[in-house]
């Protein structure tokens, strides 16, 4: 005779299989192809300001410009500067920021274009 515990487990088992097999097989997501426009705020101020540590550690411009150019083509300014303004909003430390402005810094120095872009 079949006990209830049983009964009980065989339905979480193949409750399990069946949502393994619906979440891999039949509908599995992909991120691949997501715009960085979707990213959240936080996470986008959070990717800029590791593109300005970098910078920091190894003084590549053209590779910082590439990590920002990612959160919006064309622009590489406006991520720092939106970083900057989120980050005084929300309590970042004054190295951080000092960080993203000497991105910025750097930005403007080298690339007279984006100079138009006001700071906060």
């Amino acid at each position: 005779m079949v006990t209830r515990y049983a009964i009980f487990g065989l339905t979480i088992l193949l409750g399990l299989i069946a949502s393994l097999y619906l979440g891999w097989e039949l509908r599995p997501l992909s991120a691949a192809d997501a715009d960085p426009s979707l990213l959240r705020e936080d996470y986008a101020a959070d990717y800029a300001l590791m593109a300005a540590e970098a910078y920091a550690a190894d003084g590549n411009l053209d590779r910082a410009i590439d990590h920002l150019e990612f959160l919006n083509a064309g622009n590489a300014l406006l991520p720092l500067v939106n970083a900057m303004e989120f980050g005084q909003a929300h309590g970042y430390s004054q190295s951080d920021l000092d960080l993203l402005a000497d991105l910025a810094s750097a930005l403007r120095d080298q690339v007279p274009s984006l100079s138009h872009t006001p700071t906060p």
